[in-house]
């Protein structure tokens, strides 16, 4: 009898807190429409990172630099769409980097040979270690 009054009064006493933690939970579901904008937020910054790159990538004077490593733009571009959203995040910051650098005059072609090259040896490196 008296386990059976124990057990009866610590189920009593676990309503309350499972009722209490369930408040919480509510609080900490997703809903699919949240979930659907979380996701198009996520793909609409891949995709500004994307053509960031794409626009370092397209201009003349990294052209030229990227002939003269002997380097296609065009497969640079496409590996790079292949990293992580982090990694192409950081590519994208360092690829505006590189076009405000070029807009300012502050490279000259060989630093901005140098420069791209690296930028292109990181991208194969990070597609070859993922």
């Amino acid at each position: 009898m008296r386990q059976w009054l124990a057990l009866f009064l610590s189920g009593l006493l676990a309503v309350p807190a499972m009722a209490g933690r369930a408040d919480g939970l509510e609080d900490q579901i997703v809903g699919p429409a949240e979930w659907r904008e979380r996701l198009r937020g996520a793909a609409q910054n891949r995709e500004r990172n994307v053509a960031q790159v794409e626009r370092l990538f397209e201009r003349a004077e990294v052209r030229s630099a990227l002939r003269t490593a002997k380097v296609d733009a065009r497969q640079v571009t496409l590996a790079a769409q292949m990293l992580s959203d982090d990694e192409l995040a950081r590519l994208s910051a360092r690829s505006a980097e590189i076009e405000r650098d070029i807009a300012a005059g502050a490279l000259s072609n060989q630093m901005l040979t140098y420069i791209i090259i690296a930028l292109c040896t990181a991208v194969i490196v990070l597609i070859a270690v993922n």
